[in-house]
Formats: C-alpha cells, sequence, structure tokens
C-alpha cells in the first residue's frame, strides 16, 4: 500500500487536446478534470469494489456500524500543499475550471489537510469549482463551513445500503 500519495507524480494532462476537457456542468460547458487527493474509505459496503481492495491490503474487519477497523492506517492522501499545486498548474497552464474529486468519500479525508487546503484556496485567486461525493452523515455545519471555504460547487451522494440490518 502506498502510504504517502505526495511520492505520485502528477498526471501528465498535456498529453490530451483541449476537447478531451470540455464537459457540460450546470448548463455550461467548461473545462474540467477528474482529480484523486486521496485513496481509501473507511466503510465496508459488501456492494463496493473498495471492500476488495481493503482485502487485498489486509483489512478485513469492520465494526457493527460497518466501518473499517484500523482506518487510519487505510485512508491516504496527498499533503496539502502538493494538492494545491497540483490544482493551481492545471487552472493556470490548461485553463481548468471544475476539478471532479474522485476521492471514495471526500469528508473521511484527513481533516487538518482539508483545513489546510482550504487556506491556500480561499486564499488564492484561483477561479475554480469542486465536486465531490461524500456520504450524508458526514454533513454539518462545521463540514458545510469547510466545504464553502474549499469552493466546493457541487456534492454528489446517496443512500447506498444493501444490508437490511444496516439500514434500520
Amino acid at each position: 500500500i502506498l502510504e504517502n500519495l505526495d511520492e505520485i507524480s502528477p498526471y501528465d494532462y498535456s498529453i490530451f487536446s483541449d476537447q478531451s476537457f470540455l464537459r457540460p456542468y450546470n448548463g455550461k460547458v467548461v473545462k474540467a478534470i477528474d482529480y484523486e487527493i486521496s485513496r481509501g474509505c473507511i466503510y465496508t459496503c459488501s456492494y463496493c469494489v473498495e471492500t476488495i481492495i481493503q482485502r487485498y491490503y489486509g483489512f478485513n474487519e469492520s465494526n457493527s456500524n460497518g466501518a473499517l477497523k484500523g482506518f487510519k492506517n487505510y485512508l491516504r492522501n496527498k499533503s496539502a500543499q502538493v494538492a494545491y499545486n497540483e490544482i493551481k498548474f492545471l487552472h493556470k497552464n490548461l485553463g481548468i475550471q471544475v476539478f471532479r474529486l474522485q476521492d471514495t468519500n471526500f469528508l473521511t479525508i484527513n481533516n487538518k489537510m482539508l483545513k489546510e487546503l482550504s487556506i491556500l484556496i480561499k486564499d488564492s485567486d484561483l477561479n475554480i469549482k469542486l465536486y465531490i461525493e461524500t456520504r450524508a452523515e458526514g454533513i454539518n455545519d462545521k463540514s458545510i463551513s469547510l466545504l464553502k471555504d474549499l469552493k466546493i460547487d457541487g456534492v454528489g451522494m446517496g443512500v447506498e445500503l444493501s444490508d437490511q440490518k444496516y439500514r434500520q
């Protein structure tokens, strides 16, 4: 398992034509990409491929709420500075306006890192929008404030439970 995601070199988007960045978003066509800050999820949903990946790395146990035991050793993320530098580069050099964050569950990313990233983004002149996916139980007044500072423009979430006991 790669623990330090800062060691992964940034994607080389220069190999793509400008047309490949054009995507519909909120009734407009914008330059957008899929982007990853973290890897891993704390949940062990039986229908999700993430559970297969967890088992591959030896994380086999979950608690009664469906959370992975030892998840702190499984979740990994880039540092705030690395994520900010990559986002800034892509915005300034390729004109990327919307970043669709491909993190399995955005609000389980290390909170300290997200706060650091929010300061970097909030204090910048970047005219960007971020779209995330997360779970409903992570949404509260504190997380909403953080999402605003991060320039989160869209949140995708759904109830995805196949286990009757857990749904109840």
